[in-house]
């Protein structure tokens, strides 16, 4: 269960102090990951795309904390 709690804590704190590594390692090739509204991004590579833009463009006008 320690591992599973690590994953997860990497996770979220990935969003809280921007860390592309930490954010990265959390998902496997072939994972997805669907938003409460819609999107869905379908493997790994659209997953850290996604991240990266809204770390790029999102967080910077204060959607971010």
């Amino acid at each position: 269960m320690k591992g599973k709690e690590q994953v997860i804590k990497r996770y979220f704190n990935s969003w809280i102090v921007p860390n592309f590594k930490d954010f990265e390692g959390t998902f496997s090739k072939n994972a997805s990951y669907s938003e409460c509204y819609s999107p869905i991004y379908r493997n790994k590579a659209e997953i850290i795309a996604w991240y990266k833009d809204w770390n790029k463009n999102w967080a910077s006008i204060g959607m971010a904390n």
